[in-house]
């Protein structure tokens, strides 16, 4: 049986939430067909793979996306931790002659969902190992097969038995994958380069075989639509290879240059490009939240516009989830734009009641009274708990 989820806390802060929204954009669009497909396969008892493509909202400390993702799995089941990058950020650690990529860069030749691979060089000498701390048992990794590719070892814990030597060398290139699953009492395990030509870790996917969801993080601070414009082909093949059934796309904040259309042209792009990664996947656009920069609503309604022409998934939380005062007065944020632990907690509840209700939460946020104090949401009461109480 699922859990029931929380409103509590949305509903706590719903007396300070600002009532307008930007510019001609409702609060959501589309949400119940956006959602649908993913819905019935997690209704079902299978499994859903939600891929989240953002910003550094989505990476920093406070971020709202592992409370989302707590929220989903708490209530639909927990399939798997999902992606995690290679990279000091995300449980890796390297000894020399690796790359060692990170948090607010892309480095060419953008590679991967998030930025966060990593590449050996292939020059001998010295500790060269990297060890990986996955975040479930079992993992499939994901690393780059290439002309002129090397090799490398995956031993268990650091540097003990040799599991499997694969060898990245080949005619095209391709995102090529290795399922591995932790022994009794390991934590962590070796990736360790053979000396001669260079080999890329992109990241693993961790799994579970139970039912519910995965969700998958492609971001990384300073990014915008542009960064995901200019990945290389493994982000295309990465998509497949995730058996994406959901894209999300919050982005925003570092694309301010853009207008309204302009910045509906490049969204189109982008989602031109992952629907032809995934062509079944659903597709929601989320609209960032208002931080007190007037770009932004236009920004948000640029993609209402791409949303409503092609038949998306859209949820605006700049006309929703608050405005810049009510964030600062609430404690939400800790330097002015990114979220504190506790703004990180409300939005995360904020958009996973959007996603369960597809957006009539959103739309009860702009007509309903101020409240004096906590209260209930009359709207997610006995009648949504009763459709979801079993599988």
């Amino acid at each position: 049986m699922r859990r029931k989820f929380s409103v509590g806390l949305a509903a706590t802060a719903l007396g300070l939430v600002a009532r307008g929204v930007s510019g001609a954009s409702p609060p959501s669009a589309n949400l119940a067909a956006a959602l649908a497909d993913t819905k019935a396969l997690l209704n079902g008892g299978q499994q859903a793979n939600i891929v989240v493509l953002g910003d550094s909202l989505s990476v920093r400390q406070g971020s709202y996306l592992p409370y989302f993702t707590q929220h989903l799995q708490n209530f639909y089941g927990h399939a798997g931790a999902g992606f995690q990058g290679f990279s000091l950020w995300t449980g890796a650690g390297f000894n020399g002659g690796w790359l060692n990529t990170g948090i607010n860069t892309d480095m060419i030749p953008h590679r991967s969902l998030d930025g966060l691979y990593n590449t050996h060089n292939g020059v001998p000498g010295g500790p060269v190992s990297a060890f990986y701390t996955p975040k479930d048992r079992t993992v499939q990794l994901q690393y780059v097969r290439q002309p002129g590719g090397g090799s490398f070892q995956v031993m268990r814990n650091q540097q003990g038995a040799l599991v499997a030597t694969i060898d990245t060398n080949s005619r095209e290139r391709s995102v090529g994958t290795f399922d591995f699953t932790l022994g009794a009492g390991e934590s962590q395990y070796t990736i360790l380069p053979l000396p001669g030509t260079p080999v890329t870790v992109l990241g693993q996917n961790n799994i579970r075989s139970t039912p519910g969801v995965r969700v998958h993080r492609g971001a990384n601070g300073g990014w915008g639509v542009n960064n995901f414009l200019q990945r290389d082909y493994t982000f295309n093949q990465q998509l497949g290879i995730l058996d994406t059934d959901l894209i999300m796309i919050w982005i925003g904040q570092n694309d301010q240059a853009y207008t309204r259309a302009s910045y509906a042209q490049r969204i189109n792009l982008l989602v031109d490009r992952v629907q032809a990664s995934s062509p079944a996947a659903e597709i929601v656009l989320v609209g960032t939240y208002d931080q007190g920069s007037s770009a932004l609503s236009g920004l948000v309604d640029g993609m209402y516009d791409v949303a409503t022409a092609r038949n998306l998934g859209f949820i605006n939380l700049y006309g929703t989830a608050g405005n810049a005062a009510f964030f600062q007065a609430n404690g939400y944020l800790d330097d002015g734009v990114h979220f504190s632990e506790s703004g990180g907690a409300y939005v995360g509840q904020f958009l996973f009641d959007a996603f369960a209700t597809d957006g009539v939460s959103l739309g009860q946020r702009q007509s309903i009274p101020e409240p004096t104090g906590c209260v209930a949401m009359a709207f997610m009461g006995a009648g949504l708990f009763r459709r979801r109480a079993r599988r």
